[in-house]
């Protein structure tokens, strides 16, 4: 909500100045608050998206230890192992973002709420607005709480890992205190 709140809000078409009525011009300058109004779920959904990931693919690295040890074979797990968990939690998060923004992005929306006996905006009321960006809203969510339900599965199948080996314990932690914020 920070590069929101940097961009002065305003109407959505050009206020008289001598008259303070709404006139059929464009504002110029709504674009850049339209353009606040859609970073707020991109930093949410890519930030999610880069921190989440980077503990996911350290669960699956215990898992693969695990596994491994399971079955008595020495195994070295490389950044490869796991790096398709971050490339595929930024390309679905980054597939939804972009879908989003191209088929219904929040637009900035101020409405007049009281006027004086002139016409004057005493009052006005102003949010960002989709038509259909609950939606899209959905799917984000529904996603980040399948990737945490999974993890904490995942954290829940390495928790007799010793913590010398594997900071499993510390992992699942981590992931319920995301859960809870999610």
């Amino acid at each position: 909500s920070i590069p929101f709140l940097s961009v002065q809000t305003e109407y959505r078409f050009l206020q008289d100045s001598a008259s303070g009525q709404l006139t059929e011009v464009p504002n110029p300058d709504i674009g850049k608050t339209d353009a606040a109004c859609m970073l707020v779920p991109w930093f949410y959904g890519l930030g999610f998206a880069i921190t989440f990931s980077a503990v996911f693919a350290k669960i699956q690295r215990v898992k693969l230890v695990f596994i491994a040890g399971q079955r008595m074979q020495r195994r070295q797990i490389t950044a490869k192992d796991v790096a398709y968990i971050m490339v595929a939690m930024l390309g679905i998060d980054f597939g939804i973002l972009l879908s989003w923004q191209l088929i219904s992005p929040y637009r900035w929306n101020r409405t007049v709420v009281e006027d004086d006996q002139e016409g004057f905006p005493l009052e006005s009321v102003g949010s960002c607005e989709s038509d259909v960006g609950h939606y899209f809203f959905v799917a984000i969510i529904c996603f980040h709480v399948l990737c945490l339900v999974y993890a904490l599965i995942l954290s829940w199948q390495t928790r007799d890992i010793n913590n010398e080996f594997a900071e499993s314990s510390s992992l699942f932690l981590a992931v319920m205190f995301m859960f809870q914020i999610q």
